[in-house]
């Protein structure tokens, strides 16, 4: 696994500036869950928050399917409204794909850090 924040220090050191602000980037706990044996594995989920035609992204790295990204809107924010234990980051698909899951607690924490940096 990369470890981005020694990547961007490197980065800053050679060439005297990074392209990626650190605020940006970040690492959170998440679950994995195995497809064929169900067993729940702690993992450390990196994540970018990146703008793209002035909308916010959250996207994890190191997922599943690699595709786990979600715009930052109020849909997003309603999610943590609604649910109090885990988001599903990938629904999982058995015997294929593991599914995989970040504690509601955490994504909240995500989306406020960027709301404050953000406003």
């Amino acid at each position: 696994m990369v470890d981005f924040r020694k990547a961007v220090q490197e980065k800053q050191i050679k060439n005297g500036y990074c392209s990626l602000p650190q605020s940006s980037y970040a690492t959170v706990k998440g679950k994995r869950i195995n497809c064929v044996t169900n067993q729940a594995t702690e993992v450390d989920l990196p994540y970018l928050i990146i703008l793209e035609d002035h909308q916010a992204i959250l996207k994890f790295l190191n997922g599943v399917t690699g595709a786990e990204a979600y715009y930052i809107n109020e849909k997003l924010f309603a999610i943590c409204e609604k649910q109090t234990e885990a988001k599903s980051l990938c629904a999982g698909t058995p015997q294929r794909w593991d599914r995989l899951t970040i504690p509601i607690k955490s994504l909240e924490k995500i989306l406020l850090d960027y709301k404050y940096f953000h406003r």
